[in-house]
């Protein structure tokens, strides 16, 4: 199972302002639990990259089955990502891509966005629906 966490720039003081939100270290424990439900007789194994790769691993670190992506340029963990079976996304159209080129299961943050803030108005009526593909598992 691919797993993207998207920091860096969503942290900014004026993307926090616009809207744009990057899931908590709950989600992704979420997100890894309903993996291990899913294939309750199989080890699952994750990949996880990120742009802020010492928050995730600080976060994630003590759980079992997990590699880290380290040093790689962008387009290679886009790649390694898109190979994996599934795939958990955070927000952004980069594990937004990893999702889709990986054609299993996807899980993704369904907070996409502060509520009331420029960025929702985006979304039509504030519904994801155009940008989260049917099938996806929302978590939080």
């Amino acid at each position: 199972v691919g797993l993207h966490s998207r920091r860096g720039d969503y942290l900014w003081k004026a993307a926090k302002e616009f809207g744009y939100v990057t899931p908590n270290e709950t989600y992704y424990l979420n997100a890894m639990a309903y993996f291990r439900n899913k294939f309750p007789n199989q080890r699952v194994f994750f990949i996880a990259a990120s742009n802020d790769i010492n928050w995730l691993r600080g976060k994630l670190g003590k759980e079992e089955n997990i590699y880290f992506l380290e040093n790689n340029l962008p387009f290679i963990d886009m790649a390694i990502l898109s190979l994996c079976h599934h795939v958990i996304m955070s927000s952004g159209t980069f594990g937004w891509w990893a999702g889709w080129m990986s054609r299993g299961t996807v899980v993704y943050y369904k907070h996409l966005y502060t509520p009331g803030s420029s960025f929702s108005t985006t979304f039509r009526g504030g519904d994801i629906g155009d940008f989260i593909y049917p099938g996806w598992i929302g978590l939080a």
